[in-house]
Formats: structure tokens, C-alpha cells, sequence
């Protein structure tokens, strides 16, 4: 507690508070709580300043509220924490001054009260910000990896200086793969999704992991925090021999009505003038796996009909390019291509008669 000399330190309540500061032609006032560990650090400073002021016959005055105990002022001047001090000039409350808690600048203060700079502006989220980064939570990050072959998520504090430094560094990494439709950079607010972050068992910040499909491949991420480092984890892992690639509709699900494409011919396939009905799929995708049967049987019945449609199959995960151009974002999608163009995409179940019935609505006649 403040213990309040009579003449170096006022101890200030209601009765007392508007007739003493109207006297004073500056006067410091601290609004504090007994308990409270910062008031009890401040105290001495006070008290030291309060001394120096009489004897070098400063023309200021050093008071104290008990806001444990005075309410009603604390009230009026919207105190909130503690301690809290503010500046009064003839009894009239000026600003706060928090800046002046030493004994030199609570003196200094006395002498020349200035009103302490504004804070700066507080800082922009970084999910705010318009990057490359996807910005995940609970509810998003399973949705948004399960789709993504290469992920690289930084799980970070925003007051974190570590996180502060390698955050440009991993914004301009992730411009890099922008286009990259299985390529993603995530962040994930610890401070705001605590739970995901105790899921992934992070401890300190930043984390990073690497993900592939979201549970496929889960491991740390200990390399560099520059960019260069970030871009060059991910074109090794780009690198990476892959399991080898079903060359055969019948060892990608489908049968041997269904035509499997890639990058490298799709755009001629779908230039056709007859009708291309397309299955954008891939393999980790369980909804994927359990239309195929009904999309092969599709293809039977319109060889059986001697239809010119052709009915194609392709891994968006596996040929990008394609992704890209049929701007696939979920799977499976199921569209219809004519001279190149779409011209309709299956939003229905996925039933061999409602599947087929969509086929026969754009069969030539």
C-alpha cells in the first residue's frame, strides 16, 4: 500500500480529491490496489520523486487513490487496471501519463508534462493480409489438406518475434508455388485455435510440418527459415519418386470403356466435336473410389449404344496443368466438354441413371 506522507504524498478521496487537485498546477496522480504487485514496485519511485519535488521546490503535486476504496472515482475517470496514473492541470484531468513510473521521469514529468506519444496502430492479422498463405482453423484444416499433395503449415503466435521474422520469409516462399494447385502454405493461429495446435503437439512457435493429404504423410519440418530453404524443401519433396502410376483404366478403378488422360493429351481429347464426359478424381479420394463403378458402368452402356461420347477419366492430383485448366476444386467433378468448351458439369448423385440420363441430355442427335 501507498503509505501517503501530508506533504509529500497526498493520499486523495472523494471529500478531499476536487479541492486538492484544483491547487495544483500539475499534479500526478496514481490510482492503485493494495494487492497489486506492479503498485507495490511503483511505490518506492513515487515516494523518491515525491521527496525531490519538495526540496528542489518543483511546483507539482504527487497524489494517490485507493481504488480498492474509492469507487466512485475510479468510476469517473474509467480506471481499469492498475497502476493507473493520470495528469491533472488546476483540478482538470488532462491524459493519462503510464510513460512516467522511474522516480527521474516521474520528476522530469512534473516539470514539463507532456501527453505520451500515441501507441503505434495496432498491427494487422496476418490472416488480413492478401498472400499466398491459406489461412487454416479447426473447422478449415482438414477440408482445405485433404485436397493438397505437398503442405507446409507454420503454426505460430502473433506476438511471437521468431514467428515475426521467418513470416515474410515464408509469404514470399509461398508466392513462389501460388499456381501450384497441390502445392499449399498454411498458418495457423495458435493463440486463436489452441486445440489444433495441441492436436499437432506444438510446443513453441513457430512449428512447422509438413502434410501430405492431411494424414497421408504428417513429419516436422526442420530445415532453414529463409526462403530459399522453404522453396527447396518442397521441390525435393515435388522430386520424390512417386508410386508408380496406374497405366491401365482397369489399374486406376475404372474399365476398359473409361479412357484415362493426363497433362500431356487432355486438351486434344476434349477438342473433339463429339461429347467428352469427364471424371476429375484421385486416388486417395474415398468419394472418388466408390463412383467409379457406377461412371465405368456409364461408359459400358454408351459403347453399347454406339454413342460417340467419350467417357475419360483423370487424376487432378497427379496432372496439375489439367486441375488448373478445368479449374477443379473439389472431387470428384464430373463435367461435359464439347470442341473444348464446357458445356455442362453433373451436380446430382452419383447413380448410373441419374450419371447416364445426364449423358443422353448432350448426346448428339
Amino acid at each position: 500500500m501507498l503509505n501517503c506522507s501530508r506533504w509529500l504524498l497526498k493520499h486523495l478521496k472523494v471529500d478531499n480529491f476536487e479541492s486538492t487537485l484544483s491547487k495544483a498546477e500539475n499534479a500526478l496522480v496514481v490510482f492503485y490496489a493494495p494487492w497489486c504487485g506492479h503498485c507495490k514496485r511503483i511505490k518506492p519511485e513515487f515516494e523518491k520523486a515525491a521527496t525531490k519535488i519538495k526540496e528542489q521546490k518543483i511546483n507539482g503535486l504527487l497524489a494517490a487513490v485507493d481504488a480498492t476504496k474509492q469507487s466512485e472515482l475510479t468510476t469517473r475517470f474509467g480506471v481499469k487496471g492498475y497502476p493507473t496514473l493520470k495528469y491533472f492541470n488546476k483540478g482538470e484531468y488532462k491524459f493519462d501519463a503510464g510513460h512516467a513510473r522511474q522516480e527521474d521521469q516521474i520528476i522530469n514529468f512534473i516539470k514539463d508534462p507532456k501527453e505520451p506519444p500515441p501507441p503505434p496502430p495496432a498491427e494487422k492479422p496476418w490472416s488480413e493480409e492478401d498472400t499466398a498463405v491459406r489461412h487454416l482453423d479447426t473447422a478449415t484444416f482438414r477440408s482445405t489438406l485433404r485436397k493438397i499433395k505437398h503442405g507446409l503449415v507454420m503454426f505460430y503466435a502473433p506476438w511471437c518475434g521468431h514467428c515475426k521474422s521467418t513470416k515474410p520469409e515464408f509469404v514470399r516462399a509461398a508466392e513462389k508455388f501460388a499456381d501450384e494447385l497441390m502445392v499449399a502454405f498454411g498458418a495457423v493461429d495458435c493463440t486463436n485455435d489452441q486445440d489444433l495446435c495441441a492436436n499437432y503437439d506444438v510446443k513453441g512457435y513457430p512449428t512447422l510440418k509438413y502434410f501430405s493429404y492431411f494424414d497421408k504423410v504428417v513429419k516436422e519440418y526442420t530445415g532453414g527459415r529463409k526462403e530459399g530453404d522453404f522453396v527447396a524443401f518442397i521441390h525435393s519433396h515435388l522430386k520424390l519418386p512417386h508410386a508408380a502410376k496406374p497405366q491401365t483404366a482397369t489399374e486406376a478403378g475404372f474399365n476398359v470403356n473409361v479412357k484415362l488422360s493426363s497433362d500431356a493429351d487432355f486438351e486434344q481429347i476434349i477438342g473433339s466435336a463429339d461429347p467428352t464426359f469427364v471424371m476429375f478424381y484421385a486416388s486417395w479420394c474415398s468419394h472418388c473410389v466408390a463412383a467409379k463403378p457406377m461412371f465405368s458402368r456409364v461408359a459400358t452402356t454408351l459403347k453399347e449404344k454406339k454413342s460417340p461420347m467419350q467417357v475419360v477419366g483423370v487424376d487432378a492430383a497427379e496432372n496439375p496443368k489439367v486441375a488448373d485448366l478445368a479449374q477443379i476444386e473439389i472431387l470428384p467433378t464430373f463435367k461435359m466438354f464439347v470442341a473444348g468448351k464446357v458445356v455442362g458439369v453433373y451436380e446430382g448423385d452419383r447413380s448410373f441413371e441419374d450419371l447416364l440420363k445426364f449423358c443422353e441430355s448432350h448426346s448428339k442427335t
